[in-house]
């Protein structure tokens, strides 16, 4: 509907948009565990009733159809959410809501410049010097860790003005990391969903407690080194600046005379005569509330952790190290399997068995990382 407004004078009007600012606010992480507990019940219910029969096996099939499409979309997006929840929650950082979504979805960007250097340009390059079969094994030992972390690293040092501690440089690698394996994920889980309940059920779960917290961690290094690097600069740089103190001017400090009080009652405590203060009318009826989002997250203090990087490029390499030996180990594995003749029940045996190993090796790792992390110095402590 349109309409004007008319004023006896002459007047300007000017319209305000105004930021959201509201803190990022996500569900805890045992729920989203749940949920996916859950779905990976269900396809493991599907997996056995299709060794059931030859009749389970159809009626597995036909359900598994079914559940298909919502099973794909809660396959790889809420072990992401889980770990986007848990990351949040341990470093304690209040962070609004636009900046961690933005971060997210610079995770999902980086995806497409390390799909084009693992796709094109790396076969084009290392075909020239190796057969087609030595680049179809140095893919994922040499082009996906360098490609994939450097173009993550990237997008982390594009917040660089948000970065002001390695703990927030740190929550940024770690939410680029989750946006790229949230892309990645949408791929693999998808393509599992092809191989019937079983495929998607042993896919959805080594991606969801492997490769996404692999990911989201070895970005996390990058970060926080860059967020040491930036921290450091920034101290240097403050140290030449001259204040009251160091040109020997006296800094008239104002004697504060600090109360406490009662915001139901409206007087203030410690007090020998009634001293009223003006109370809000909503304090009065629903007295002293802070909103959950500002309630002190819980930390790990004082539980030591791994040391982290203090420069990026250490952090960069450790990236790189990280994702290379898990992807090498996987490939040398399947050589050494080959090699000696093995059938296939045999290797995906072992396979599952590595992959077990691995996965507890990166939730280990990654435990060090976040108390080493949340150990780290604030951008204005010592």
């Amino acid at each position: 509907m349109g309409g004007s407004l008319q004023t006896p004078t002459k007047t300007r009007f000017s319209h305000h948009i105004v930021r959201d600012d509201s803190l990022l606010d996500t569900p805890p992480s045992r729920t989203a565990w749940i949920v996916f507990a859950g779905l990976l019940a269900i396809t493991t219910l599907l997996t056995i009733l299709y060794f059931t029969s030859e009749a389970g096996a159809i009626i597995a099939i036909l359900l598994f159809i079914i559940i298909g499409i919502p099973a794909w979309l809660l396959g790889f997006s809420i072990p992401v959410v889980a770990w986007w929840s848990w990351c949040t929650r341990r470093l304690g950082l209040h962070t609004r809501q636009r900046e961690a979504e933005s971060w997210l979805v610079a995770g999902m960007l980086s995806a497409i410049p390390a799909l084009t250097i693992n796709s094109m340009i790396f076969p084009i390059v290392a075909g020239t010097i190796f057969s087609d079969y030595m680049v179809e094994l140095l893919l994922p030992v040499v082009s996906a860790p360098i490609g994939e972390e450097i173009c993550k690293g990237l997008f982390v040092l594009a917040f660089y003005s948000s970065i002001d501690s390695p703990k927030r440089g740190f929550q940024i690698g770690f939410t680029v990391g989750l946006g790229f394996a949230m892309l990645e994920n949408l791929i693999y889980i998808l393509s599992s969903a092809f191989g019937g309940p079983i495929a998607f059920t042993m896919t959805a779960l080594v991606r969801g407690i492997g490769s996404i917290p692999g990911h989201a961690f070895w970005t996390g290094l990058t970060g926080t080194g860059l967020g040491w690097y930036l921290m450091t600069q920034k101290a240097k740089g403050s140290m030449g600046v001259q204040t009251p103190e160091t040109v020997g001017e006296k800094k008239d400090v104002a004697q504060l005379d600090w109360k406490l009080l009662d915001p139901k009652s409206g007087e203030f405590v410690g007090e020998d005569e009634s001293n009223s203060a003006v109370v809000a009318p909503a304090t009065q009826l629903l007295g002293e509330f802070r909103l959950p989002l500002l309630e002190p997250m819980s930390k790990l203090e004082g539980l030591g952790g791994l040391p982290t990087p203090k420069h990026p490029i250490i952090g960069l390499l450790l990236a790189m190290a990280g994702h290379a030996f898990w992807n090498g180990s996987l490939t040398l594995l399947g050589l050494v399997a080959e090699a000696a003749n093995l059938s296939e029940f045999q290797i995906g045996i072992i396979f599952v068995i590595w992959s077990a190993v691995l996965v507890t090796g990166i939730l280990l790792i990654g435990w060090g990382i976040i108390r080493g992390v949340i150990n780290t110095p604030n951008p204005h402590s010592g």
